[in-house]
């Protein structure tokens, strides 16, 4: 049975610089003065909270996750199933300055597609594997995406 297997980051690791946490904790204070200014106690304690999260998730590190593409499907972690027959198609792109990227577009989404970061020397063995099984698709960045390799979350 052929199937292709790599680990990977889970996601792309940014350097931050120092200020980026300050830039966080002042801009989660401001909103959180606006909105007890306003009365809005709850908004201000859900930013207090999404303020402490944005910090602490940017802080660490990347995990390692476990790719597997077999005849009939995508996993990762031997957790999350991706069954070609839900998938509408397939990129592989390569941002600046990062390393490739495997982009799963699958009709079971609700948020678009998964990514998986690819080393360099199994991006043509996944995309023949890919091809022969998958539509190829031109993946389009949302703005969402976009802002966030600007702002390096």
């Amino acid at each position: 049975m052929a199937q292709i297997q790599w680990s990977a980051p889970e996601y792309h690791e940014y350097e931050k610089h120092p200020l980026w946490h300050i830039g966080v904790g002042v801009a989660s204070l401001i909103i959180i003065v606006i909105s007890l200014f306003q009365k809005n106690f709850l908004f201000a304690i859900f930013i207090a909270i999404a303020g402490y999260l944005v910090i602490s998730w940017g802080k660490r590190p990347p995990g390692m996750a476990e790719f597997l593409l077999t005849e009939k499907e995508f996993t990762i972690n031997n957790r999350r199933v991706y069954p070609y027959e839900k998938i509408i198609g397939f990129d592989i792109i390569e941002p600046r300055g990062q390393k490739a990227e495997l982009i799963i577009k699958s009709s079971q989404l609700l948020r678009g597609a998964v990514h998986a970061i690819l080393p360099k020397e199994r991006k043509d063995e996944v995309e023949l594997f890919l091809t022969k099984r998958l539509p190829k698709i031109e993946y389009e960045e949302s703005m969402t995406e976009h802002i966030g390799r600007l702002f390096k979350f």
